[in-house]
């Protein structure tokens, strides 16, 4: 098995254990309906020293340029609220005077928490390569069939905003 694939498989397999999206009919979806397209993007991690690979990342991804503002997102809630630098540099150095222990966190795959808000659903293309990387997609075309989102998913617009809000 390629290692792209065996990347692909890894992504796909966590998206369905966060129950992200099941499979529609193309057919069936209202009239009108705005189908986002996808994106995959296969990364590469190094060793730092030996600079052989070490282990393929796939992601799996909406993309957010073909979401309609008013129809898919409000524009007006967009936004990811981040610290300034001057804020973290303060935190830091209130932490090292006081001599405390700092801890850094990272939520694994933080979208996928987040349940789709839009009462209308959310619909994205499935991507070509999805029945060929797990068996999931083994009865699905991507032609015929589309992904109808339960949770929000990388690259769309709302997904920042909806994980800080949740």
């Amino acid at each position: 098995i390629p290692k792209w694939k065996e990347a692909m498989a890894k992504e796909v397999g966590v998206q369905l254990k966060f129950d992200t999206y099941e499979i529609v009919r193309r057919d069936s979806l209202p009239r009108n309906t705005n189908v986002m397209k996808s994106g995959v993007t296969l990364l590469r991690k190094r060793h730092h020293g030996t600079g052989q690979v070490s282990r393929y990342k796939a992601r799996l991804y909406c993309c957010g340029y073909s979401q309609r503002p008013g129809m898919e997102f409000d524009p007006g809630g967009i936004f990811s609220p981040t610290p300034r630098a001057a804020s973290v540099r303060t935190l830091v150095s209130n932490i090292c005077q006081r001599r405390m222990l700092m801890r850094g966190a990272d939520v694994s795959a933080a979208f996928l928490h987040v349940p789709v808000t839009e009462e209308s659903g959310l619909y994205m293309e499935m991507h070509p390569q999805m029945p060929l990387v797990h068996p999931f997609f083994a009865a699905a075309s991507a032609g015929t069939h589309v992904l109808k989102l339960k949770k929000y998913l990388y690259g769309m617009k709302q997904s920042s905003n909806q994980w800080y809000n949740y």
